[in-house]
């Protein structure tokens, strides 16, 4: 189970996602991004340089990574979707630290889309709880 530093890092990642929608970027497109960016396995392999990064940056160097500008492909996005996407950044930050497994393999292990739209009744669990049923439910 992750520790409080893992924990952090989580919060870290969670907000991060949670600014994309903010920026207009499509939920479950984005999230497909984030875990196969060099960013996503950077925080994985605690590399000094991200880890200590804002979740501003962290989100802007996703955006050099793939070429990609909020004006030319965000949309709007309404609220609920930012609160789906912290625990989304939460929860699948939290499971690939448990797992010990790269992001790029929890986005090819899991899926994405179904986890999201299972928002409401996951997100009231405990993280733990929730990648159990996430194990159990959603494997690809």
């Amino acid at each position: 189970m992750p520790g409080f530093e893992e924990k952090a890092l989580c919060r870290k990642v969670a907000g991060v996602l949670e600014l994309s929608v903010q920026r207009g970027y499509e939920p479950v497109t984005f999230m497909r991004l984030w875990l196969n960016s060099k960013t996503a396995d950077n925080l994985f392999h605690w590399n000094f340089n991200d880890v200590a990064q804002s979740k501003q940056y962290l989100l802007h160097s996703l955006e050099l990574e793939y070429g990609i500008n909020p004006q030319d492909y965000g949309q709007p996005q309404n609220e609920k979707m930012s609160q789906v996407m912290y625990w989304g950044g939460y929860i699948f930050m939290y499971i690939s630290l448990d797992e010990n497994r790269k992001p790029c393999e929890i986005q090819k292990k899991y899926n994405i889309n179904k986890v999201l739209k299972c928002y409401d009744t996951l997100h009231s669990l405990s993280a733990a709880v929730a990648a159990d049923e996430i194990r159990k439910e959603f494997i690809c």
